[in-house]
Order: structure tokens, then C-alpha cells, then sequence
């Protein structure tokens, strides 16, 4: 713990002794970057010539064959064929136009606000991270921000205006803080590091990222449109709702053939983005040692399924009014709670050796096996838990806390609805317990219906 900038400066120098061995991205390898990204730019394109394309079509339609609408001689109902003939193809087209044009315009969900850490209030952590940058090579990000995921991640700041710059943002998990030791922590933000090290690289491949998430955006999400779509077409009279199951069919060809541009997306970018994430991962070996990371991969695995179980702590006890105060401490008391039994499977479905032909990330087992390859000595060698690294990591944690529950779920939360982590636990057990001799007693028969 450091109580002024001159501590942690001291503090980081002894931590972080010294720089890597560079790790150099080939001229062929930048150029396959480019050319993806290229190629990430012209599938956006493809569907919107594809869009033009059907603007025409339906404007063709209106313009070539107006002659339909003219008296035919025909009587009775029989009149009205040509009509419906002419207006159905119009109506159809222009939906799908509509539905076409609404994922180009379609805004990405509206994120929490980060809480973003000021360097007077965190000397230490900000110490470390910028000696952390140095043995890399890497910039110093402009800002430091926390959440409340098992994850690290570095981003630009502003997006796509700060693609090709330096202009960054490194976001720690704090249960990752709170569940990995200094050397550990060190390494994961290595390989963020090792990102910014690449350079133009790393910008094309933020842009191939955000193209790979906008397609799977479009293909997935539904919005109020798509609902009152449906909705109309199932309560006006079939006479006319044929017209609009039509629109819906041509709806969903529409998003086949984003899903097939998807797909085309993925399949051309995921072997870079592998290779982005081996040089990566390069950095941190050369800074922390093959035996740490291994450890750090073994470890990754059981503080993401204990996240997991702490959400679903939360939404039971949420029900009753009670919320975790600590939501990282929850997350590692629920990683101590599995057995091993539970520990040996998350482990065994994490450690694959077996990296997938479409997977944009090594398996594990592979990038353990790579960094025990490059035997490697560590440069940072502490065992002390990464907390230590913030001025008041406990307090930090409560009130993120509060923030994300306040974001994150329904309902007005407030500092009353807070509970010591060991009473929400102690709950879980007790009802667990009942649970258990709730089905010894009924011999597994334990339905609600019975008195």
C-alpha cells in the first residue's frame, strides 16, 4: 500500500524489474491485416448494393407496370385481382426495403457509464500499470476504468476517431483484481499491452472486431418493428395478412443473407484474430513466465463459472430484497464453495488442447503449450493478492457494486437493500439445506402442488 506517487513509483520499479524482448509483427502479417479489414469493409458495402438493389426492383415495378391498374373488363370481385396484383409486390417490397435499411441505422445497446479511476486517488495502481507498459513497449493508456466482469480489456477511447491512434483505454474486472495474485494480474495486462504494441494492427483489427459485432447484432437482436410485424400479421384478416406474411418471409431471407455475410465475416477474420491473440500472449510469457500463465488460465475458468453462480445468487435473493454488498467477494466465495468434482470439469472443458477451425480465440490448452514453449524467464514475480494494488480495494468494490446492481437489475436499489456476502451465502445454504431434506422426506417427489 502507497500513500504517495513517489511509494508507488518505488513500489512498481521493484515489482516490474526490467523490459521484454520485443515481439515483432512481420510485414506479411500486417498486410493480411489490412487486407481483411478490407475485405471487412466490403461485406457492409455488398448489403447495401444488395438494399439498392431492391429499391430498384420495387421502383421498377411501380413505374413499368402502372398499365395493371387500368380496367381489364373483368366484374365482381375478380376486378380487384389486378390491383392486389400491382399493390401486393409494392407493399412487399417496401417492407423489406424498410427491414433492410433498419440494421444500417440500428444504435448499439446504451452501456453503464464507467467508473473511471482518478490517479491521485490509485498512485499505486497506476504505477504499476505504467511500469507494466513500459516492459512491453507499449503506450500508456489515458484512462483506467473498473467493472464488474472477470475480464480486462483495452479499447479506444473515443472509438472509431481514435482507431489508428494511440488514444486508449485500459477497463479492469475488479473480480478479476480480487481473484488473480500481482503476477498474475501483471500478465493480463500484458497481453492488453501486447495489443497496443501492434500498433496499425491493432487497429484493424478493432475495426474487423466492430464489423463481426454489428453483423451478429442485426442477425440476433429483434426490435418493437419485428414484433409489430408479426403481431399485425396474425390479427388482420388472411384476405389481406397474406400480404404481410409475405413481407415477413422476405424479412427473414433478408437476415439469411446477413447471417451468410456473417458467417463470410467471421470465417476470414478468425484465423488473424488468433494470431492477434498468440502475439499477445507472447507479452505477457516474456513478463511473468509459461508457469504463471498456465495458472492463470487454470484459474480464469472457475472465477468466470463462480460468476456466473453469483448471478443467479443474486436474482433469489434479489427476490426477497436482498442484494450482495461485495459482488466480487461473492464471486470468490462462490469459487471456494465448489467442489472438486466441480473444480476438475470446469477445468477439464476449459484446458482443451483442441483450438476450433472457426474459434477467434486459441484454446487454452494451446496457449499454455505455446508459452511453455518459449521458456521464458518471469520478469515480475509476486504472489501477493493484486488488491493490494488499490488504495482501498474493499470500499472500491462496495460501491461498484451498488452501481452495477443499480444498472444491471430491476427495481430501485438502494444501500438498505445491501447484505454482508456472508449472510446471502449463509441464506443459500440454509435453503439448499431445506431443499435437500425436502426430497429425502418426499423421495424426490417434491412438487408445488403438494400440501
Amino acid at each position: 500500500q502507497c500513500g504517495s506517487s513517489q511509494q508507488a513509483t518505488n513500489l512498481a520499479a521493484a515489482l516490474v524489474g526490467g523490459a521484454i524482448a520485443p515481439v515483432r509483427t512481420t510485414l506479411a502479417y500486417r498486410a493480411a491485416l489490412a487486407l481483411v479489414a478490407l475485405m471487412m469493409v466490403l461485406l457492409p458495402l455488398a448489403y447495401v448494393a444488395l438494399i439498392a438493389g431492391a429499391a430498384w426492383g420495387v421502383w421498377w415495378h411501380l413505374t413499368t407496370n402502372v398499365g395493371m391498374l387500368s380496367n381489364h373488363g373483368l366484374r365482381g370481385r375478380a376486378a380487384s385481382a389486378p390491383f392486389v396484383a400491382y399493390v401486393a409486390p409494392a407493399v412487399v417490397g417496401a417492407v423489406l426495403v424498410l427491414f433492410m435499411v433498419k440494421p444500417l441505422l440500428a444504435r448499439s445497446p446504451k452501456e453503464a457509464e464507467p467508473r473511471s479511476l482518478d490517479p491521485a486517488d490509485e498512485p499505486a495502481l497506476f504505477a504499476f500499470v505504467g511500469a507494466v507498459c513500459r516492459a512491453v513497449g507499449a503506450p500508456l493508456p489515458k484512462r483506467i476504468d473498473v467493472d464488474m466482469h472477470v475480464n480486462a480489456s483495452a479499447s479506444h477511447r473515443r472509438g472509431l476517431l481514435s482507431l489508428f491512434g494511440k488514444d486508449l483505454v485500459l477497463t479492469i474486472g475488479l473480480p478479476l483484481a480480487a481473484g488473480l495474485s500481482v503476477e498474475q494480474f501483471a500478465g493480463v495486462l500484458a497481453h492488453e499491452f501486447g495489443h497496443f504494441t501492434q500498433g496499425a494492427a491493432m487497429g484493424f483489427g478493432a475495426l474487423i472486431g466492430r464489423v463481426n459485432a454489428w453483423f451478429a447484432r442485426v442477425v440476433f437482436e429483434r426490435d418493437a418493428w419485428d414484433v409489430r410485424l408479426a403481431e399485425w400479421s396474425q390479427s388482420v384478416d388472411i384476405r389481406v395478412g397474406w400480404i404481410l406474411w409475405l413481407a415477413r418471409g422476405c424479412v427473414w431471407l433478408t437476415r439469411k443473407v446477413l447471417f451468410g455475410l456473417m458467417w463470410i465475416a467471421h470465417a476470414i477474420s478468425c484465423l488473424l484474430s488468433r494470431q492477434m491473440e498468440h502475439d499477445a500472449d507472447l507479452h505477457q510469457t516474456r513478463l511473468v513466465g509459461a508457469e504463471v500463465v498456465a495458472g492463470m488460465f487454470t484459474r480464469l475458468p472457475l472465477l468466470a463459472a463462480a460468476e456466473q453462480k453469483a448471478w443467479r445468487t443474486l436474482g433469489e435473493s434479489w427476490v426477497e430484497g436482498g442484494l450482495a454488498d461485495d459482488f466480487p467477494g461473492l464471486i470468490l466465495a462462490q469459487e471456494g464453495r465448489f467442489t472438486a468434482e466441480e473444480r476438475e470439469s470446469i477445468g477439464a472443458a476449459a484446458g482443451s488442447s483442441h483450438t476450433e477451425l472457426f474459434a477467434t480465440h486459441p484454446a487454452d490448452g494451446d496457449r499454455i503449450a505455446r508459452a511453455r514453449a518459449e521458456n521464458a524467464l518471469p520478469i515480475v514475480t509476486c504472489r501477493d493478492p493484486a488488491s493490494r494494488l488499490f488504495a482501498d480495494f474493499p470500499a472500491l468494490c462496495r460501491s461498484c457494486t451498488l452501481e452495477a446492481f443499480q444498472t444491471a437489475l430491476s427495481g430501485t436499489i438502494e444501500p438498505r437493500n445491501l447484505r454482508p456476502v456472508e449472510e446471502v451465502l449463509a441464506r443459500e445454504r440454509r435453503e439448499e439445506e431445506a431443499g435437500a431434506a425436502a426430497s429425502r422426506w418426499l423421495a424426490g417427489d417434491t412438487s408445488p402442488h403438494l400440501p
